[in-house]
């Protein structure tokens, strides 16, 4: 699934620092060359919005190198989306 048919609906737990670079970069560097990095965990909220449970970093890095990610999405619930921003600024 590319990223960018579901940007506009991911959203996650702010980071008081922002995203780690360093962690980043190592990212898009295996995704660049090729390595398969696991599936991303999302959860899908009862307004629609899809809560990243575990890899925003490859979702970050994927967006950014173009790269489609493999996705698995599991229902997830209201409260879920408490405190939470979107992932990519809009």
């Amino acid at each position: 699934m590319g990223v960018g048919s579901i940007a506009s609906r991911l959203i996650a737990l702010p980071r008081p620092n922002g995203v780690d670079q360093v962690r980043l970069a190592r990212v898009k560097a295996g995704l660049a060359a090729g390595k398969d990095l696991g599936v991303v965990q999302l959860s899908r909220l009862p307004n629609g919005k899809l809560f990243v449970e575990n890899g925003r970093h490859r979702l970050q890095a994927a967006h950014e190198l173009g790269i489609p990610v493999r996705v698995a999405i599991s229902p997830g619930h209201a409260a879920a989306e408490h405190g939470t921003v979107p992932l990519f600024g809009k």
